[in-house]
């Protein structure tokens, strides 16, 4: 138990070299912009309480519904417009699919592409076969 001890305390005092070690310089002033390490003294939580404040009253009756699998019909609708006059690319809402991450949507793509295929195929087939959905994890 003493070799182990004394192990532990040797590691702790060796030295790393110079290009691990961490540059302690302060940061005062600066403006992080990381989402993994934000100035709370200089975001503006007040205007950001009051706009999500505002949106709660004037979409109550959509946040209480159950969401559309591709996200909300008139956030798309929204996106549809900024995409065409932003970058004069025309598509329908109908086209736009949010997620709230990239596993999430390479999930419902995989899962629309595999109802495709299974379309496609069946449509193949002269004869008539009952088939239903499944999930694949």
């Amino acid at each position: 138990m003493k070799t182990l001890l004394c192990l532990i305390k040797t590691l702790k005092k060796s030295t790393l070299p110079v290009h691990l070690k961490e540059d302690l310089t302060p940061k005062d002033g600066w403006l992080s912009l990381s989402h993994i390490k934000s100035n709370g003294f200089k975001f503006p939580f007040q205007q950001w309480m009051k706009a999500q404040q505002k949106a709660i009253r004037e979409h109550y009756i959509e946040l209480s519904d159950i969401p559309h699998s591709q996200g909300p019909y008139s956030v798309r609708e929204k996106v549809a417009n900024l995409i065409a006059l932003t970058r004069g690319v025309k598509c329908e809402p109908e086209q736009i699919v949010f997620g709230s991450s990239t596993q999430t949507l390479v999930s419902q793509l995989s899962i629309m592409l595999w109802n495709l295929l299974l379309q496609k195929l069946l449509s193949k087939i002269p004869v008539t076969l009952e088939y239903t959905s499944c999930l694949i994890i």
